[in-house]
């Protein structure tokens, strides 16, 4: 990017995007497994059988987790770095935000 807070943006955005799809993909991962194959497991021996769904729903619980806590991370320092980006915008503008015109003395702006 031409200036680092507009690479900062980028990588928000982008971090943000991917931590929603991660979480909904925990989400949805979650629930069909739970109420769509789980389910539908049948095997001669029920003890195999419990097993196995024992198993499936282990793995899934682990993979969600991870997902979520992925997601949330992303998700979290993507917004962080949106902010960022919006505070040093706001606090270092160099010209009147209406008119385009450059301040006579935007110094005075900073804070001490």
């Amino acid at each position: 990017s031409s200036t680092w807070q507009k690479g900062v943006r980028h990588i928000g955005i982008n971090l943000v995007v991917v931590g929603l799809v991660m979480l909904v993909f925990s989400y949805v991962l979650n629930r069909v497994v739970g109420t769509q194959v789980i389910p539908k497991i049948k095997l001669n021996s029920m003890v195999l059988q419990t097993d196995v769904r024992n198993l499936a729903t282990d793995i899934t619980q682990q993979i969600d987790k991870n997902y979520w806590f992925f997601g949330g991370l992303y998700a979290v320092l993507g917004v962080g770095g949106i902010a960022i980006n919006e505070i040093f915008r706001h606090r270092f503008r160099t010209t009147e935000p209406v008119t385009g015109v450059p301040r006579q003395n935007p110094s005075e702006d900073k804070p001490q």
